[in-house]
């Protein structure tokens, strides 16, 4: 080790007394391979300062290719061990912008005046007033020393800096939800993000670059819901489709799972039975079907409501919903209470609510259908993601009218389902939501449809519409 050192103390001298003299690269590197006692290849290293891993890393760079030239093989070249092909040689030459001869391969026939690199040592300038020579090139090897120990820790600790602010940013977007209209904080969170790609493309340490991605792959997650409740179900797909770029280069099979779950309520909410249950399937498979995560549980419940619409499949949605639930019990923290990254108590009962109406189950359905309507009421809702916090109680009104039909209290259905309905904010009013109103309303049985109830609940509707045309 102490050799070593000694290598680099002098190379820093030589290097110091390079800049005062200017002396050119190749005669830097003579006077490196005389005084270090090193092959010229080691010399042309030193001269530039860089270690042999470094070396390693630009020729890979300069060959374009995958990374064939390794740290070892680049010290075998120097200490004369082995000797690289052609090939090699000419990235070498390109690297240190110099001739083979003078990187040891080969030799220099030409005049010896004309050949000559020596740097001219008789015309050395003084150096500044009041610093000895020997003292100078000590401070000029300190002072290279500091730099380039300042500008990789601060280097680091600015990425590390920037990637906490953006984690912490993309953690409080469930409470700006919760307090703010989706439109307004979608604007934030694509700001977020356009940041977040700003970072990324910087070079960043392989630990940087996954938390990076993870709040990348969380901000389009985002953005591809919000814009799923807010009816625009192509840009929804987009983004979604962005998170789970994003999530498969971070390699976290929770976060893959926590993106995909995502996904599947596009086709659930749009009627596509079949590419939702392959979609939550698949989150559940990639979270672990006895992992006790939030994307684990989220994954699994979107699962059971899929089942729960199938003919033949409701005994399914029923276990599905049971293992949901029992994950849920065991989480605690945000896995619990944030309505992004987790799955909160009223979350899980808007879901189970659904379920268990159309699993002809309708005292439970009504009991996790009461926690949804008195969590919200007068409140701003709970959840991630809700136009104005509409989304939740409207659909858990129209699964509650829904219940009411299969119960045969038809006339309560429509009077629930007119509330929904006049509860609305037209802005809220996305397609998602009239479709879930026409199918509701289109299953009341002929004998209540002359019934003031059902008159109030067309006339509902037909004002709905009017109001609702800007988002058709």
């Amino acid at each position: 080790m102490g050799g070593v050192s000694e290598t680099r103390r002098k190379a820093a001298e030589l290097r110091a007394l390079a800049t005062i003299e200017h002396w050119s690269q190749d005669q830097l590197a003579q006077q490196l391979a005389e005084g270090c006692d090193v092959s010229p290849l080691a010399a042309h290293r030193l001269a530039n300062g860089w270690g042999v891993q470094q070396v390693a890393d630009r020729l890979n760079e300069l060959r374009n290719t995958d990374r064939n030239i390794t740290k070892t093989m680049v010290s075998e070249w120097e200490n004369g061990r082995t000797r690289p092909r052609p090939e090699a040689i000419d990235l070498l030459c390109r690297l240190y912008q110099t001739r083979p001869d003078r990187l040891g391969f080969g030799g220099d026939y030409s005049d010896t005046a004309s050949g000559s690199i020596s740097p001219a040592r008789g015309r050395q300038e003084p150096p500044p007033a009041g610093v000895e020579a020997h003292g100078h090139e000590g401070l000029m090897m300190e002072l290279d020393e500091i730099l380039h120990r300042l500008g990789g820790t601060l280097n680091k600790e600015t990425a590390d800096s920037a990637v906490t602010h953006l984690e912490r940013r993309a953690a409080n977007y469930d409470a700006l939800f919760r307090t703010g209209t989706s439109g307004n904080v979608m604007i934030d969170v694509a700001r977020d993000l356009r940041d977040t790609h700003e970072v990324l493309e910087g070079d960043h340490t392989p630990e940087i670059q996954r938390r990076l991605l993870e709040v990348m792959a969380r901000l389009s997650g985002m953005l591809g819901i919000g814009l799923l409740h807010m009816g625009d179900i192509r840009a929804a797909d987009k983004w979604l489709n962005m998170a789970e770029l994003a999530a498969e280069r971070n390699e976290n099979r929770d976060l893959r799972g926590w993106v995909t779950a995502r996904q599947a309520l596009v086709p659930l909410y749009y009627g596509n039975r079949r590419d939702a249950l392959d979609l939550a399937t698949k989150a559940l498979n990639l979270t672990g079907r006895n992992s006790k995560t939030a994307a684990a549980a989220r994954a699994e419940i979107i699962r059971s409501r899929v089942l729960a619409q199938t003919p033949g499949q409701q005994n399914a949605a029923l276990a599905a919903a049971d293992h949901a639930r029992h994950i849920h019990a065991e989480l605690s923290g945000p896995d619990a209470t944030d309505g992004i990254i987790g799955l909160t108590a009223t979350q899980l009962a808007g879901h189970l609510g659904e379920i268990y109406t159309h699993a002809g189950r309708p005292d439970e359905a009504f009991a996790q259908q009461t926690i949804v309507l008195d969590r919200v009421t007068g409140t701003s809702p709970e959840g991630c993601l809700e136009p104005d916090g509409c989304l939740d109680v409207t659909l858990t009104r129209l699964q509650r009218g829904l219940g009411y039909i299969k119960s045969h209290e038809p006339e309560e259905a429509c009077r629930e389902m007119t509330e929904a309905v006049l509860s609305i904010p037209a802005i809220c009013c996305t397609p998602m939501i009239r479709r879930e109103i026409r199918n509701v309303a289109g299953v009341v049985p002929s004998s209540a449809r002359t019934t003031s109830s059902y008159r109030d609940l067309t006339d509902a509707m037909s004002g709905l519409h009017e109001t609702g045309r800007s988002l058709t």
